[in-house]
């Protein structure tokens, strides 16, 4: 659209003189950097409910679909099976082939 509203595009004199004259914005607000940002501690452990800096929410942040979070049957199964297996950021066979979990 040019000058005058039409769909006639803008001449070359009119594109240098509008880009010549914009000044972009910040994306994050002058001194944004230098102020430290509030991290909420969890204070609880993770459950149907979370203690966030002293108050109790409702945690939606879990796929809790089967009820297993809190069971101490779980609990002792997920430590023993760290305990052996170790945990790791990827699981090709590469990197852990010497794991007798990936050998099977």
């Amino acid at each position: 659209i040019g000058s005058s509203g039409d769909e006639t595009p803008f001449t070359g004199k009119e594109m240098e003189k509008l880009i010549s004259e914009w000044t972009p914005e910040p994306l994050v607000p002058v001194g944004a950097a230098d102020k430290e940002i509030p991290v909420p501690i969890i204070e609880s452990k993770v459950g149907k409910y979370v203690t966030i800096d002293g108050k109790e929410c409702l945690n939606l942040a879990t796929m809790n679909f089967l009820g297993m979070i809190g069971k101490q049957e779980i609990e002792e199964e997920a430590i023993m099976s760290v305990q052996k297996y170790g945990v790791g950021s990827c699981g090709p066979r590469g990197f852990t082939a010497l794991s007798t979990f990936t050998c099977y």
